[in-house]
């Protein structure tokens, strides 16, 4: 039984295949026609090129600054951080996410006004540096375009310029010309000089649009997780417009990134210049009292004539001095963080021991991942609100660390204190003014240190302004590949077997089944 379905399902379809072969005139016919359009699509459509860029994405440390040490400055400090670790780490998803936004891609699009296109009529190839025409607007009003604006522009022999637009038709003797429209002021121009007679087609469209439509056809892909490069590759029929596209795009991305840690230093530095303004006041006062004291007591030159401390003397109060002048930026530090107009502001690393992974140096991290998304977001965004509230719990741990910190000073001056009494107590002979003016020279010395160090950070930060900052170094500059990516033969190919193939298989089943519907309908008639 088996046998006989098997046997006339065989010869059903050879049936099929012969009845198929017979109608070869419509598979003809269907081969003709896709060859045709085949060769249209491969005729018409534009030749499109991939143009291939590739950056090393490079750390800044100059935003918050790498380690300082003063000791051989002042002669009292061995080993004194005023800020250690790396505030600008990179994280390569923030960065693509930052190259692929939006904002950075209107910018772009603006600067090169690829938002307006021009194309001749009856094609699909839009002109580029090529077109006769120009057509500009202010930034504002590209930006707060909320629609296409579409013109037909046609030039005669005789220079007169006709301009259909949505509000009419305009003819204009000469140019540059004023273009009112309800969407805005827009001026026309020739590019480089009048033309022979010519037709245009011109379509502005909103820049976010635009902006949205080419990072939905951009690609950028890093090299390796090992690494911080990355790959930018994009497709355009125009050579030149691609290659402006990617140069123009890493170009305000360093730019952006240049502009934004400058600024950051900027605020470092005005912190810092409070900062050493109280402490100059501080020495002053000190070394008036100094003086005040050797005149009221008319000392000169007590240091050569005191010669009874040993060289564990010497070490102690050098350790005491450190040990002061990191007790005093400490507190420099707990005024900073407890004030609330620097609850957003990146905090200053002035611990030796801070480094990567310390909880000043992740709520430095926190902060700049937020305000990297302020720049693509507002601070309403739910993200944002979110990223508040780790910053919150972040900042506990920095008052705790803070708090530490102190804490830990505190012991150990009262440990080298205790023994400097012990010293000091052993050293009867020594005139009273003598140990005054000791205080007052240790006071002074670590003032000066304190001073050295916020004034040494401060001409770092300024000269990091000074200097133009690469972010993202190009490795490769953009440039055309060798062999065009479109139209492509293989498409071309596949559309061939399918139309051949189907249409007139479609055909005939319709056909078919038309009859026989139609053979129903009649019979039950």
């Amino acid at each position: 039984m088996s046998n006989k379905v098997i046997d006339n399902e065989t010869v059903e379809l050879k049936n099929i295949i012969v009845y198929y072969i017979h109608q070869w005139k419509y598979f003809v016919g269907a081969f003709i026609v896709s060859i045709i359009l085949a060769i249209l699509y491969l005729l018409l459509y534009p030749r499109t090129y991939e143009m291939y860029a590739s950056v090393q994405l490079q750390e800044n440390k100059d935003l918050i600054g790498g380690g300082i040490s003063m000791g051989e400055a002042s002669g009292l400090m061995k080993s004194f951080g005023l800020s250690s670790g790396n505030s600008g780490g990179i994280n390569i998803d923030d960065e693509i996410m930052t190259f692929s936004s939006n904002s950075l891609f209107s910018k772009m699009i603006l600067e090169l006004g690829i938002n307006v296109s021009y194309t001749k009529p009856f094609s699909w190839h839009k002109l580029y540096t090529n077109s006769p025409l120009v057509v500009t607007a202010d930034s504002l009003t590209m930006m707060s375009l909320s629609d296409r604006v579409a013109l037909k522009v046609s030039v005669d022999a005789k220079g007169n310029i006709t301009v259909k637009s949505s509000k009419g038709k305009e003819i204009f003797s000469s140019l540059p010309a004023k273009l009112e429209l309800p969407q805005g002021e827009f001026t026309i121009d020739f590019r480089n000089g009048p033309k022979n007679s010519f037709d245009l087609d011109i379509l502005i469209q909103p820049v976010r649009w635009v902006a949205e439509d080419m990072i939905n056809g951009f690609s950028i892909e890093e090299v390796s997780k090992l690494s911080n490069m990355l790959e930018f590759t994009c497709d355009d029929h125009e050579k030149q417009r691609g290659i402006d596209i990617l140069n123009t795009l890493v170009r305000i991305y360093n730019e952006q990134s240049d502009s934004y840690n400058k600024t950051e230093s900027k605020k470092t530095i005005a912190f810092l210049d409070t900062r050493i303004a109280t402490v100059v006041e501080d020495l002053n006062k000190t070394e008036r009292a100094i003086e005040e004291y050797k005149l009221k007591n008319k000392m000169t030159a007590i240091e050569y004539d005191v010669q009874m401390y040993s060289e564990q003397m010497k070490e102690l109060q050098s350790k005491i001095i450190e040990m002061e002048a990191q007790s005093q930026v400490v507190n420099l530090m707990d005024a900073y963080v407890k004030n609330p107009d620097n609850k957003y502001n990146l905090v200053p690393l002035m611990l030796s021991q801070d480094a990567e992974g310390s909880p000043l140096v992740a709520y430095n991290d926190a902060l700049l991942e937020r305000n990297k998304m302020l720049q693509n977001s507002s601070s309403d965004n739910p993200l944002i609100l979110q990223m508040n509230e780790k910053l919150d719990r972040l900042r506990e741990n920095v008052y705790l660390t803070i708090a530490n910190a102190r804490n830990g000073m505190i012991s150990t001056l009262t440990d080298l204190r205790n023994k400097e009494q012990q010293l000091l107590g052993r050293i009867g002979s020594v005139p009273m003014q003598e140990r005054v003016y000791v205080d007052f020279k240790r006071q002074q010395e670590i003032t000066q240190a304190v001073y050295l160090l916020l004034l040494q950070k401060r001409e770092e930060l300024a000269l990091s302004i000074g200097l133009d900052q690469t972010k993202a170094k190009l490795i490769d500059t953009a440039f055309v590949k060798q062999y065009p990516v479109g139209p492509r033969k293989l498409y071309a190919g596949l559309f061939i077997i399918v139309f051949t193939l189907a249409i007139p298989v479609g055909v005939l089943f319709l056909r078919d089944r038309l009859k026989e519907l139609i053979g129903a309908y009649k019979q039950s008639v």
